[in-house]
């Protein structure tokens, strides 16, 4: 009896459990009921080696492959993308949320059996029991009509922001771009409007900083134009200059060579001096001798006249002859005397001369280092007078260089405003 009880008991409960699994088969078929009702839509089940259990007519349109085909096919992958089974997407998308054991949905896409590839939107609905999948009920929604829908809706709404843009890029930024309040593309209003002020201020700008970079490089141009005129003057007259120079320096050359012929001069002179005053030695000598012999000569003549005087009148012509002789030696000594005194006098101014000249040579040796250090200083000025005169040449050079750069830049930045402008389309004339 206790036996009896026990299995009805445990009967009662597999009939419960089967109770249980019927509703829920009910709920799980009301579920798609509603789903079908409420729009088309295919759907299969997949057991979890994902293999297709079931599935509806909706499922064989959208796959275009048959029903014999799907149920003889190894997985649903190769139904979904039969290209490349691995890159099924609406799998990866299953699987994604059959792992996590909930329900979820995404966008993905399948292929056709033709090839074509549709998007389509996912439903997972993963049936668990003993908290395991059994098995899986995915649900696919064809999005090629919402997408037609909402290509056509978003085309017929965006044609104003198309309009606008388009103004934009023809130049005419002065529309202000109007969306209605119920428009998806309110919210664009303001960006593009943004736009195309921020391009307005930008073309102002552009045309402002190069009016500026014209009216710039036009002053530069004039002022480059002028320094290179002072710099032309400055290098003829600097050229003037180290002509001038070089032919002081020539003169310097001559007066140095002049100066050297007077020192030689004035040397000689000297020597001559010496050479005078060597003969006025021996003058001198030469009168002494005179002295000695007149003052013999009246020593004789006064022996004479004592003897002539003894002799009597024998003695009378001996002693005009001795007088003669005294008065002779005597006119000697005065005549010596005299050629003494001038002799002393043409070496006294002689001495003079030779100083002077000496003091002449030290003077012309004093000159003749001022002018060689004129001459070098001359040399040293002409050599930097050379340099700047090359250092003018070159800078000459560079500013001619830099004037055509200058003018070339103004010729590119008028070139870059008008190209800039034709891109915009802006009408050059009116800004």
């Amino acid at each position: 009896m206790f036996g009896k009880s026990q299995r009805i008991a445990e009967l009662e409960k597999e009939n419960q459990i089967l109770k249980e699994k019927l509703n829920n088969q009910e709920n799980e078929v009301r579920v798609f009921e509603q789903f079908q009702s409420t729009f088309p839509i295919a759907f299969f089940s997949i057991d979890p080696n994902r293999k297709i259990l079931h599935f509806n007519n909706d499922f064989i349109k959208i796959t275009e492959f048959s029903s014999q085909e799907i149920k003889n096919s190894n997985g649903a992958a190769a139904i979904l993308w039969p290209i490349n089974p691995p890159d099924c997407k609406v799998c990866k998308l299953a699987m994604k949320f059959i792992s996590e054991k909930r329900s979820g949905n995404g966008e993905a896409f399948i292929t056709t059996k033709s090839g074509k590839t549709i998007p389509v939107y996912v439903y997972i609905v993963p049936i668990i029991e003993n908290n395991e999948v059994i098995r899986s009920y995915i649900l696919l929604r064809d999005q090629r009509g919402e997408i037609e829908k909402r290509e056509s809706y978003m085309k017929s709404e965006s044609a104003p922001v198309i309009e606008t843009l388009q103004n934009i890029i023809d130049g005419k930024i002065d529309q202000e771009l109007i969306i209605d309040d119920s428009s998806e593309l309110k919210i664009l209003e303001n960006p593009v409007n943004n736009i195309r002020l921020n391009i307005s201020n930008i073309i102002n700008q552009i045309s402002n900083s190069t009016t500026k970079i014209l009216d710039m490089t036009n002053k530069s141009s004039n002022s480059l134009s002028q320094t290179t005129k002072t710099i032309e003057d400055l290098t003829e007259k600097i050229s003037q200059n180290t002509k001038d120079i070089s032919n002081m320096s020539n003169h310097t050359n001559s007066v140095t060579k002049s100066l050297k012929n007077e020192l030689e001069l004035a040397n000689k002179t000297v020597e001559s001096m010496d050479q005078i005053n060597e003969q006025v030695v021996l003058i001198n000598d030469s009168i002494s001798v005179i002295d000695q012999i007149s003052f013999q000569t009246n020593i004789l003549s006064l022996n004479a006249a004592v003897e002539a005087a003894t002799a009597g009148e024998a003695g009378k012509g001996f002693a005009v002859v001795a007088q003669e002789v005294r008065n002779l030696a005597s006119r000697s000594a005065e005549a010596a005397k005299d050629i003494k005194n001038i002799v002393e006098a043409a070496t006294s101014k002689a001495n003079n001369g030779k100083e002077i000249s000496n003091q002449m040579i030290s003077g012309f040796e004093l000159l003749n280092d001022s002018v060689n250090k004129m001459a070098e200083i001359i040399q040293y000025v002409t050599s930097s007078s050379i340099e700047q005169q090359k250092g003018i040449e070159d800078i000459n050079i560079a500013i001619n260089e830099l004037s055509v750069n200058i003018k070339q830049s103004a010729e590119v930045t008028n070139d870059s405003q008008k190209d800039t402008f034709e891109i915009l389309h802006i009408d050059l004339e009116n800004k």
